[in-house]
């Protein structure tokens, strides 16, 4: 009776592992272990990298900052754009959601120096994490020089010839003048600044035209309105001709009578 209780008294209790078990099972062998943790996250990461989709687009650059200085030379308007995640979060970002721009915090001296781009997201880019941005160029060099602005005159540009019989005899611009702003190298070299074509070709009366002003170099700034006015005054020609040479004929003489002249020819100027 005995056997037959033990055998019926339930399951057998598991014992915990101790110490040095657990030890074997984690150190034994480690280098294959370690090998085969790595070579899987290798293998995660792998196969998250290829289901990621790519997409490119280029955006304006723009400088923000610069206190008392601007910037002095060139540098890239547009940058290029890698946004890299999962399809149904890339695509339904628009060019205008990412804004690339450097910062120029407040200098005081003037030189060139590297400044990163940096972006920042907008409208649809706004909430999604899994969201990688990249920017080619990574930075821009600019020079920077002493901001400076004085005002200068606008000159009209005009092409082409009046009708026949007519000339331009005069012109006036509203506004005549504009204030720019800029390096202080750039804007002491600037005269003036023109306007967009403005086209006489066979016009016979005075007339009025609305043409813009062209910003010779960006960097420079524009204030005020950027189109001007022009009132051109059209007035028929007076044609001067002289001819030379003109024999000097006499009529009507009474009979017996004779013409000489001395000289036997002369000039005419002919005015109309």
């Amino acid at each position: 009776m005995a056997g037959i209780a033990g055998r019926c008294a339930g399951p057998e209790r598991i014992l915990p592992l101790n110490s040095k078990k657990l030890q074997s099972l984690i150190f034994d062998n480690w280098p294959a272990k370690a090998l085969s943790l790595a070579c899987a996250l290798v293998l995660f990461i792998f196969h998250r990298m290829s289901s990621l989709e790519e997409r490119f687009f280029s955006v304006p650059l723009r400088v923000e900052g610069a206190g008392n200085m601007a910037p002095a030379s060139q540098y890239p308007r547009m940058i290029r754009v890698t946004l890299r995640g999962h399809a149904n979060s890339i695509y339904p970002v628009i060019d205008s959601d990412i804004e690339a721009f450097i910062d120029l915090g407040n200098p005081t001296e003037k030189g060139a120096r590297h400044f990163p781009v940096q972006v920042r997201k907008k409208g649809t880019a706004q909430g999604i994490d899994a969201l990688e941005i990249s920017v080619d160029p990574l930075d821009v060099l600019i020079e920077l020089d002493e901001r400076t602005s004085k005002f200068v005159g606008i000159t009209p540009r005009v092409q082409g010839a009046a009708a026949a019989g007519y000339e331009l005899t005069g012109y006036a611009l509203n506004p005549s003048r504009i204030r720019i702003d800029g390096p202080n190298g750039l804007v002491r070299r600037i005269t003036d600044i023109t306007t967009e074509v403005i086209d006489l070709e066979a016009r016979n009366a005075d007339f009025t035209a609305i043409t813009r002003i062209v910003n010779p170099d960006p960097l420079l700034t524009l204030h005020g309105e950027s189109i001007v006015e022009y009132r051109g005054e059209i007035r028929s020609l007076v044609i001067i001709r002289t001819v030379d040479s003109v024999q000097i004929a006499a009529e009507g003489l009474a009979s017996g009578l004779a013409f000489s002249a001395d000289p036997a020819a002369l000039s005419l100027r002919i005015e109309g």
